[in-house]
């Protein structure tokens, strides 16, 4: 890795929230946020205690209720619920599910402004 990073910044979506944790495991020494794309279950059992923003449906049967509380409580996340989405952040309706990647991409982008201000 590069020595010149300060920040790395892990975006996964599903499975792959729980490679991005591991991932971040052996490198710990960089300061690191994460995005988390519709997590599933196991990725709760290594969650980073970094800055994480989590983007997940309403109706997302991927995670269960135990793991939405604790990710509702926890103090380093900055939680999304999509409304009506399910696991690909989509429903029925075209045109809403439209609405629902546009209210996930806003919530990226202004995570990523907060947390890389002073990079930009």
């Amino acid at each position: 890795m590069n020595k010149n990073y300060k920040k790395i910044i892990f975006i996964g979506k599903s499975l792959g929230t729980i490679i991005q944790n591991k991932l971040s495991e052996g490198l710990k020494k960089y300061e690191q946020i994460h995005v988390y794309l519709t997590p599933v279950d196991k990725t709760f059992e290594d969650m980073a205690s970094q800055p994480c923003l989590v983007i997940t449906g309403t109706e997302d049967g991927k995670i269960n209720s135990l793991n939405m509380s604790t990710l509702e409580n926890s103090k380093n996340v900055d939680l999304v619920k999509i409304d009506g989405g399910n696991h690909r952040l989509e429903c029925s309706d075209t045109l809403k599910s439209i609405d629902m990647l546009n209210a996930a991409m806003g919530a990226l982008r202004k995570f990523m402004i907060e947390h890389l201000k002073d990079y930009i």
